[in-house]
């Protein structure tokens, strides 16, 4: 149909692009790895200031979720 075949629409490069591709994931993926790592040494903190931050942070999590619920209530317009 229109004189063209599906061989017009292969790609021969298509083999080495997508190696090329995977080979620059895998890389981005080691380096992404490496950078994690890297901030987790990085933590000056003990186990106990460690534990303190995250109970803290959970502590807000409950109040801002608890201020949203009760943020959804209906009010009538003041005109």
């Amino acid at each position: 149909i229109d004189g063209k075949n599906i061989a017009d629409f292969v790609d021969p490069d298509i083999w080495q692009r997508l190696e090329k591709l995977e080979e620059e994931e895998v890389q981005i993926v080691t380096e992404l790895e490496a950078s994690k790592m890297d901030q987790d040494q990085d933590s000056d903190l003990d186990e106990e200031e460690e534990a303190a931050v995250n109970a803290i942070r959970a502590q807000k999590r409950i109040i801002r979720d608890r201020k949203l619920a009760t943020k959804s209530q209906n009010k009538p317009m003041v005109p």
